[in-house]
């Protein structure tokens, strides 16, 4: 827990970096919080980092379009710490001014190759306007989903899952769009399809056990391997349907229903 004093020292330290050295293109952040004494191992604890963030958001509000070389530093050149405050300002931006933020996520999103930045990149920063607008973004997150970027493919059915849970009457419509992808599918589509049927078995049991129904007489081995990779639950026509999959002449979907018929047995 951060100390009053400290809080006040980092709150007056984090306005007097705004108003002096941010428009002298200074972005030095990390020197508001480096004297903060103490550590986890050699690093300043999260809640200090989150604090100043926070803080900056507040204080950047009113001239969020004026400082994007600022926001990009903090992603590219600060490490952690500056990808953490990053998301967390622009998750207050962005809800603002959502049209000038959504592109600005989207550039540092195509830039950064790895899935844990990406995840960090939508489920913190991006997150807040879907929650408050998710119509006006859906077409953009479905356009992330057909990337060529494995891992933003994978937080793109991340993202839908969440609004499906935020709002299930989009399930029909959202699932529509995942089962266009399904026929020669990519491996970073499959993934993203396999964890969007995983999640929505929570949501809506129901649901997902009639999408099972629905491709019963599938022979398509893309669509069986996406299902049988997906397995939630148990019912017997689940286990008749998969187990008929066995019986394939083609070796591919042969392969995944052995797969998912172990999977459903287990889940008896």
């Amino acid at each position: 827990m951060i100390s009053l004093d400290w809080k006040e020292r980092l709150v007056k330290d984090t306005e007097d970096f705004i108003r002096s050295k941010l428009p002298k293109r200074d972005y030095s952040f990390e020197i508001i919080y480096n004297a903060y004494p103490q550590r986890t191992g050699t690093h300043v604890p999260k809640e200090v980092v989150i604090l100043v963030a926070k803080k900056m958001a507040d204080l950047l509000v009113k001239v969020s379009e004026n400082h994007m070389d600022f926001y990009l530093s903090l992603w590219k050149e600060k490490g952690e710490n500056g990808r953490l405050a990053f998301v967390i300002i622009i998750a207050k931006l962005i809800t603002k001014k959502p049209e000038v933020f959504t592109q600005l996520i989207e550039k540092v999103m195509y830039a950064t190759p790895e899935e844990p930045e990406v995840a960090l990149l939508l489920d913190k920063a991006f997150l807040p306007i879907i929650k408050k607008n998710y119509s006006a973004n859906l077409q953009l997150i479905y356009k992330w989903l057909y990337s060529e970027n494995e891992h933003i493919q994978l937080n793109a059915a991340k993202l839908l899952s969440k609004l499906c849970k935020l709002d299930p009457k989009q399930i029909q419509t959202v699932f529509h769009k995942m089962e266009n992808s399904w026929l020669n599918a990519t491996q970073g589509m499959t993934k993203a399809n396999i964890y969007f049927l995983k999640s929505l078995y929570p949501i809506d049991a129901s649901i997902y056990q009639e999408i099972f129904s629905k491709y019963r007489s599938s022979r398509d081995p893309y669509t069986v391997e996406i299902l049988c990779n997906s397995i939630m639950c148990y019912t017997p026509e689940m286990e008749t349907i998969i187990e008929n999959w066995t019986h394939s002449g083609n070796a591919k979907l042969k392969k995944a229903a052995l797969v998912g018929l172990k999977a459903v047995r287990r889940k008896k």
